[in-house]
């Protein structure tokens, strides 16, 4: 019997696929997938020895379709490209810049969100975040780092990616 962790790690797992295809710079990087609630976030993109490791929180995603967690997804695949650019003092240091500043914080989300639209996933950002705000819109609604739907939208047609 398979069971419902499984089903959803096999869902996940295809549409991590399906989008990785547009990031040729990951090819030869291994991607492990963990199921987990999280606390903050939805999704959470980590740097490993070997490799990265990308949390997917089910709960948050419990109506979701795959669009929608795709734009999820597109955005940590962009983290993990950026990480791999960097040695790992440089990826050590951004991690503690990251986790102690706000405003580093906040430009670091928002041109992952920039480049993961100019990437060719403007609609499936835009659906990921308004799906996320949409099941809870207090905790999303001025409290997040990220592009809101509107802003995503904006920014796509500027560039002629929507």
């Amino acid at each position: 019997m398979i069971t419902k962790k499984a089903k959803l790690e096999s869902r996940y797992k295809k549409i991590i696929d399906r989008v990785r295809k547009d990031f040729p710079s990951l090819n030869n990087i291994k991607v492990k997938l963990k199921i987990q609630k999280l606390k903050i976030g939805s999704m959470r993109a980590t740097r490993l020895y070997g490799g990265y490791l990308m949390i997917i929180d089910p709960l948050k995603y419990k109506t979701a379709k795959d669009n929608e967690i795709a734009g999820g997804i597109a955005h940590e695949l962009m983290h993990f490209e950026d990480y791999s650019k960097k040695n790992w003092i440089e990826y050590f240091f951004s991690f503690l810049h990251y986790k102690l500043s706000k405003k580093f914080m906040r430009d670091s989300e928002i041109k992952t969100d920039k480049l993961t639209i100019q990437r060719g996933y403007a609609k499936e950002l835009y659906a990921n975040r308004a799906y996320r705000i949409k099941r809870n819109p207090l905790a999303e609604k001025g409290k997040t780092p990220y592009l809101f739907p509107e802003e995503i939208k904006s920014y796509a047609k500027k560039i002629g990616k929507w």
